[in-house]
């Protein structure tokens, strides 16, 4: 029993924390992109001998005239922002010191590069049932390793559009046989969306649990499916029972 009601709170925490996390409230989209922005200049701003990166945020499209009012400003201001979740809203240029040539990335989504996976792990390490020391560290760890994460899909893009054979801006020179391989890696891993929502709950695995915890969910699995077999057993029997007792 007591499994069942960690099991039913963890759910019930996981999903406050996604209506609080994962809902497109006003302003934070724009305002998580500024702080991607400045942070992937600072980590990125160079790169290699020659590479510069200037990553900026990118307005958000024109209001169209025949779109209807809202009755309210929130409302309008949350149906803006549920749209803004949808959309491109930074981009970064490039530019190579060496050959004066310049250039830019392919619009990019910072919701789903950066913050989709950060939340993800903090929801899933706070609605976990372990004693708050625990989820502590596994913050810490879980918040190292999903930016380790966001960092890795951000150098895989730039790396791939610095080695392009037909791009002045090339600081790099790969086989082919590698430049698919590094091509194949950035669409999987940098623009896919699958990998934004199951790579956090990986780290929130590693992060977050230990060898005898999986040793007790497999004890627990084990009784489950004990008492559940014992029940079905006992089931079969009464049946039996009653047509004994009929026959009598």
């Amino acid at each position: 029993m007591t499994s069942r009601k960690s099991i039913a709170g963890f759910v019930l925490r996981l999903v406050l924390l996604g209506a609080l996390l994962l809902i497109p409230w006003p302003g934070l989209q724009d305002a998580y992109g500024r702080l991607f922005c400045s942070t992937a200049n600072v980590v990125f701003g160079s790169f290699g001998s020659h590479g510069v990166v200037r990553f900026k945020a990118t307005p958000p499209p024109a209001k169209s005239a025949d779109e209807p009012a809202e009755s309210s400003a929130f409302l309008a201001a949350f149906r803006e922002a549920a749209a803004r979740s949808l959309e491109s809203d930074i981009a970064a240029g490039l530019s190579n010191r060496r050959t004066k040539s310049t250039g830019i990335t392919p619009p990019l989504h910072s919701r789903r590069m950066g913050y989709i996976p950060t939340a993800l792990v903090v929801m899933l390490v706070l609605a976990t049932p372990t004693p708050w020391h625990r989820r502590a560290w596994a913050m810490l760890w879980g918040l190292l390793l999903v930016h380790a994460f966001v960092g890795l899909k951000i150098y895989l893009m730039l790396l791939n559009e610095f080695s392009a054979y037909d791009r002045p801006i090339a600081l790099y020179t790969f086989s082919q046989g590698w430049k698919a391989v590094l091509r194949d890696a950035t669409l999987v891993i940098t623009f896919a969306p699958w990998a934004s929502y199951t790579i956090p709950v990986l780290i929130w695995i590693i992060a977050t649990f230990r060898r005898r915890d999986l040793e007790a969910f497999r004890t627990v699995a084990e009784t489950s499916g004990t008492e559940s077999t014992e029940t079905g057993d006992e089931s079969r029997k009464r049946p039996n029972k009653r047509r004994r007792h009929h026959r009598k």
